[in-house]
């Protein structure tokens, strides 16, 4: 294990800490280090959310409306393994799902405003008061979320097709 405190002591564990709770993410013994230390913004042009249906898992789509891409908060580790293999990391800080999309999730990545990444982003900033209330003021942008193929319930699926709206 390197000098890192990573919060996977493997990949399969590792796998399971893809978000990190916004309440929880500064006190967390898994994700303080990297709260105080190695934040990371996480550029996307849309995510997935799943609802549950009488038909099964219906994916939808979430875009900005207003903007080309959404900025998420993140945090980064890297360490290495017992056998000495490096590894790198991250995650996403989830919070409570805006109203717009809430009836499909209850919990959204942050997403910050360009005004927000250089505080996000300053190394020097380390104490974890002002880091929560950045995070607490931080309004969601606004969103559109529309159903796509249930073909993206499997992991391997990779098309172009993936963010077409259902007709």
């Amino acid at each position: 294990m390197g000098a890192n405190s990573p919060w996977a002591k493997n990949t399969k564990f590792g796998n399971r800490t893809i978000n990190a709770r916004a309440e929880t993410v500064a006190t967390k013994p898994a994700f303080r280090t990297a709260f105080r230390r190695r934040r990371v913004l996480i550029p996307a042009s849309g995510y997935f959310e799943w609802r549950a249906e009488a038909s099964g898992k219906q994916p939808y789509c979430i875009q900005p409306v207003d903007e080309p891409l959404l900025v998420f908060a993140g945090l980064y580790e890297h360490w290495q393994d017992q056998q000495g293999e490096g590894i790198d990391s991250c995650t996403i800080i989830v919070t409570d799902a805006d109203p717009s999309i809430a009836t499909i999730h209850n919990r959204m990545p942050l997403c910050l405003a360009p005004a927000q990444f250089d505080a996000w982003l300053d190394p020097d900033l380390q104490d974890p008061t002002p880091l929560q209330a950045l995070i607490d003021q931080t309004p969601p942008p606004a969103l559109q979320a529309y159903p796509v193929t249930r073909q993206m319930n499997t992991s391997r699926y990779d098309h172009p097709d993936a963010i077409a709206p259902l007709t």
